[in-house]
């Protein structure tokens, strides 16, 4: 079962293994640019990397549930303990055993990528209404990139030397600092 399944997932990387290797100058081919959109950026791509990302740790922790299962179920007997605290003499678990591992683990991640594609729509919708349109905030520009500074501004070339006269902020614009303290 194990192997028919790492048969499975093994055949895309083995057609894209033997199409680089067909072509005697297969290194010497330009590097196409990546799209805008990966493939694990997509709904069916974090689905399929969520799913199989998170069956060794289904795999794992349903193993553990179902030896606790046996232990309970064979009312506490030492030969049927759980994982960390199993002798040597405990019975090996049987094919039909495996395969209920197995299955149990895949449909728990298989649940687990389901629960995230029918919650990531409505998670996305709120970041997009606390950033306003954009899925994700921008960096802040860069220094001097940008930015525009309350007050005159006069024109490149222009100065007071060219004719032009500069006139004083106006107060309250935070262009000109006050020489008070506060509280006067």
């Amino acid at each position: 079962m194990i192997l028919a399944l790492a048969l499975c997932l093994s055949l895309p990387f083995a057609g894209a293994a033997q199409e680089a290797g067909s072509s005697p100058s297969a290194s010497a081919l330009p590097v196409s640019p990546p799209t805008d959109l990966a493939f694990t950026q997509t709904p069916l791509g974090r689905f399929e990397t969520i799913a199989v990302g998170s069956f060794p740790i289904a795999f794992f922790y349903f193993g553990i549930g179902f030896d606790l299962g046996s232990y309970f179920s064979h009312g506490f007997d030492p030969l049927y303990a759980p994982w960390p605290f199993k002798s040597d003499r405990a019975p090996a678990p049987s094919d039909s055993d495996k395969q209920v591992r197995i299955l149990g683990a895949a449909l728990i991640s298989l649940g687990l990528a389901s629960l995230d594609a029918l919650l990531r729509p409505g998670a996305d919708k709120r970041r997009r209404v606390a950033h306003g349109t954009e899925a994700f905030p921008q960096p802040p520009p860069q220094t001097g990139e940008g930015l525009s500074l309350p007050g005159p501004s006069s024109p490149p070339g222009g100065g007071p030397e060219d004719g032009a006269t500069a006139e004083p902020p106006q107060a309250g614009t935070g262009a000109q600092l006050d020489s008070k303290p506060f509280g006067e």
